[in-house]
């Protein structure tokens, strides 16, 4: 519209969809103000990440830290991503990947996806899959944890059942690394 104005929304699509910068504010406080693309690819906490969108936290313990990259061990495997300027090596650290990066492949394509570059350890166990049409939304129990998956224009015939057994992987490039700040 061509004005500047501050807008206070708990809306978290009106306020990605609206803003140039967005301030997100825990208890009174500012937690990081960003673009919205910064906001989602790259939260400043746990909270933020948390509180625009959904998001799969992982633990981990950073390892060689430099130039804005640390290398961390998750789902059975180790990978370097970016990483937020607080970590430090031996820090507690918090992997951030958000649901629709995570990717599920049927146990045995683990060679075709390894080759892709993709990030793949864990086994996991599909606990729920909900299919909605555009989109399927799976809950897989790791040795992790619980990750959420979702998978945009599903192949039909490829959507993975409750009970499947299947390889839980994401892109290095997908990932946030945060302090560990315990929440």
């Amino acid at each position: 519209m061509g004005i500047t104005s501050i807008y206070v929304t708990h809306d978290q699509s009106e306020a990605m969809t609206m803003s140039d910068r967005i301030v997100v504010m825990n208890a009174g406080r500012i937690d990081q103000v960003a673009t919205p693309e910064e906001i989602y690819r790259r939260p400043a906490s746990t909270f933020v990440a948390d509180f625009i969108g959904r998001a799969n936290f992982l633990q981990a313990t950073a390892q060689n830290v430099s130039a804005g990259r640390c290398g961390v061990q998750v789902l059975g495997r180790g990978v370097e991503a970016a990483c937020h300027a607080d970590v430090r090596e031996g820090d507690a650290v918090t992997v951030v990947v958000r649901p629709e990066s995570v990717r599920l492949e049927p146990v045995g394509a683990q060679d075709a996806a390894a080759g892709a570059g993709e990030l793949v350890g864990d086994m996991g166990r599909v606990l729920s899959a909900v299919f909605y049409g555009d989109h399927v939304e799976y809950e897989v129990e790791t040795q992790v944890g619980t990750i959420v998956c979702v998978e945009s224009d599903p192949d039909v015939s490829a959507v993975h059942a409750e009970g499947d057994t299947v390889r839980v992987g994401f892109a290095a490039s997908r990932a946030w690394v945060l302090p560990d700040d315990g929440e």
